[in-house]
């Protein structure tokens, strides 16, 4: 392409650098800054500590799920995302714990462990949680456990959990920080 003047095209590499840092800038600002909320419910059955679930009294052990969640450190660093959960009882309880604590849990079935209670490291929520946990997101394989009070009946609860996840402050500056200087560059080619 060959323009008259000479000029034409660096003036489109000139508008071509500003608008994508512009673009840029305002795609960063609003994913970094606000992020993508969500929430939901699931509904779910905690049977009594002392019902025998998988033959077992369960009073002082917890149920968790076989199949756990890896969350890659990449996400954690890329991401920041807030979660809360909550389920209003007192007397049923659920949490979070490394994936590596199956190790003091026995074979179930039906995609279910149970464990010991007092032997788990929980991530967020437990035993004495009050009905309702946050968490942060971290890297790493995670797992969901459940339990009930000695005193407590089976119960059925609706688990409500809201989420926001957005760029880490570490991404957000980088890529604000590209956009910038895209906008430099083109200001002065």
């Amino acid at each position: 392409m060959r323009f008259k003047d000479g000029k034409g095209l660096p003036n489109m590499m000139k508008i071509g650098w500003i608008v994508s840092g512009v673009i840029m800038i305002l795609v960063t600002v609003p994913a970094g800054l606000v992020g993508y909320s969500g929430s939901g419910a699931l509904d779910g059955d905690i049977p009594a500590c002392d019902s025998g679930i998988l033959g077992l009294n369960v009073c002082d052990r917890v149920v968790m799920l076989e199949d756990g969640v890896n969350i890659p450190d990449a996400a954690a660093i890329l991401l920041a995302a807030d979660v809360s959960v909550d389920w209003g009882s007192q007397n049923v309880w659920i949490a979070i714990v490394p994936a590596s604590d199956e190790e003091y849990c026995s074979n179930g079935n039906d995609g279910y462990l149970v464990c010991d209670r007092d032997s788990l490291t929980y991530l967020a929520g437990g035993p004495y949680s009050g009905g309702s946990f946050d968490w942060t997101l971290e890297g790493g394989d995670i797992r969901f456990v459940a339990g009930n009070s000695m005193e407590a009946a089976s119960e059925s609860v609706t688990i409500e959990y809201t989420y926001n996840a957005r760029l880490s402050p570490l991404l957000g500056s980088i890529l604000t920080f590209v956009g910038v200087a895209q906008i430099l560059i083109g200001w002065k080619f």
